[in-house]
């Protein structure tokens, strides 16, 4: 799959700021595979960053057989948390995330689709998705808003290690920002 979905390499680095992120603020994280004998497992990457993880909130992680990640073993895992929002990232986004968004909105939550970490094959069917969760009544945000968003202040515990995150962009990002301070000096 990594040769086959859209930035790639942008959507992986996004992924493990989010799990870095979610560790820092002892969010739950719940991870899925589809059909890894297929598809392969999770990326390496990721697994790296849940290794790290303190065993008080290790991720769940689950292996998927239908395109939702909402199957039974994981609407049980969920059942445990008394939460209202998910944040929701992943491949693809006019599949697997669209389906998995569409069942938490219908379990009643707030989805938070973070679109910096979301892609598909093709650029039109990751558009058509995400646009498609907008209007189904998902929160569209970055990885950045995000941050932002859970830390409220720079007073919150974790604010040094959160700055360190959102320091760590996706080469992609430090291309487009170099090239606007190019242009900017112009």
């Amino acid at each position: 799959m990594r040769t086959l979905i859209r930035n790639f390499d942008t959507v992986s680095h996004n992924a493990q700021r989010l799990g870095k992120m979610a560790s820092l603020f002892g969010i739950p994280l719940i991870s899925t595979a589809q059909t890894a004998k297929v598809f392969g497992p999770t990326i390496k990457e990721l697994n790296d960053v849940y290794a790290t993880f303190p065993e008080t909130n290790k991720p769940a992680q689950f292996e998927k057989i239908t395109f939702s990640m909402i199957d039974e073993q994981v609407r049980k895992h969920f059942s445990q948390f008394e939460k209202s929002s998910v944040v929701l990232y992943g491949v693809e986004a006019h599949i697997c995330v669209k389906q998995t968004c569409l069942d938490l909105l219908d379990m009643g939550y707030d989805v938070h689709l973070v679109i910096d970490s979301v892609s598909s094959m093709s650029y039109h069917d990751r558009t058509v998705g995400i646009e498609s969760l907008r209007d189904a009544g998902a929160y569209i945000t970055t990885f950045q808003s995000l941050a932002f968003e859970l830390a409220r202040s720079p007073e919150v515990q974790v604010y040094k290690d959160l700055l360190k995150l959102i320091k760590d962009m996706p080469k992609e990002h430090l291309s487009l920002y170099h090239d606007q301070q190019q242009a900017s000096k112009l």
